[in-house]
């Protein structure tokens, strides 16, 4: 099975992670740019282990934070596939992927992103730059 990494951009983000259906277990390792303690990050690792528990057997996300792969790297390794997903926001990996930014210029919900064709462009920038599926950046 292919595992296409997840990027997730901005704080409180949510992910839903892509993978075929299968019988064993697929074990996901995620980047958090924060660590487990700080306020902003609370809400990943609280949706990480409620994914867990609530997708027992099939899916298993684990956390690494900014001690094991520095915050400002972990783009580079989603895109390498050291890691599958990643918790950050887009100016950590603006070098790489200059518009992905523009997700703190939007003053509309993400919601109008899938409208108006925004969050499809991001996606295939994303895609290109990255090799990353973007998902939603919400503040």
């Amino acid at each position: 099975m292919k595992k296409i990494p997840l990027l997730v951009t901005s704080i409180g983000a949510l992910l839903l992670p892509l993978s075929t259906a299968q019988a064993q277990e697929v074990t996901l390792k995620a980047a958090s740019f924060l660590p487990r303690q700080v306020v902003f990050a609370k809400y990943f690792y609280q949706w990480a282990d409620e994914v867990n528990k609530q997708c027992a057997g099939k899916v298993k996300i684990t956390i690494v934070g900014p001690a094991a792969v520095p915050s400002l790297k972990q783009w580079q390794a989603l895109k390498s596939g050291v890691v599958d997903m990643h918790y950050g926001p887009a100016n950590y990996y603006a070098g790489a992927m200059p518009s992905g930014d523009v997700t703190v210029l939007a003053d509309n919900e993400a919601k109008e992103w899938r409208k108006n064709g925004a969050l499809a462009l991001l996606q295939e920038k994303h895609s290109k730059l990255l090799n990353a599926h973007f998902l939603t950046s919400m503040l």
